[in-house]
């Protein structure tokens, strides 16, 4: 990018980092999430947090993409809780499942009085409602 004069803005960090994650380049993600913050001084959106979660979830680094959620700003976090749920489900870690789907239900509390049910697309958060609600009745 440099040696062609070619200036990233944020859909190019985000293209990078969602390559990273699927070719499971937990390195080369993490220094393109550093770069756009250090030598572009670019501020992460939520998209950007989320697929780093993604990275570390993708490739069983779930407490680093726990990690990484807790340092997200608030505002940009749902997602990333989301992301994460679904890293604790392939991977089978219940105990953070839980912590992430009782953010998930939390953070759509705030959003919007809990209404929503599919903000992604998939079911991940009918899951996590279903989830926290059996929990809440034992």
């Amino acid at each position: 990018m440099i040696e062609r004069k070619f200036v990233p803005d944020h859909a190019t960090f985000l293209s990078l980092l969602i390559a990273c994650a699927h070719r499971g380049l937990v390195d080369e993600g993490c220094k393109y999430f550093e770069s756009m913050q250090r030598d572009w001084k670019l501020v992460p959106r939520s998209e950007h947090y989320s697929c780093m979660v993604d990275l570390f979830g993708r490739s069983g680094f779930i407490n680093q993409a726990h990690e990484l959620t807790n340092e997200i700003p608030s505002d940009r976090r749902t997602t990333a809780w989301e992301t994460l749920l679904n890293a604790c489900k392939v991977h089978g870690n219940l105990e953070l499942g839980e912590v992430a789907a009782r953010k998930v239900l939390q953070d759509d509390q705030l959003d919007d009085g809990g209404m929503n049910v599919g903000r992604c697309g998939d079911d991940q958060i009918v899951h996590a409602r279903t989830w926290g609600e059996e929990r809440d009745g034992m």
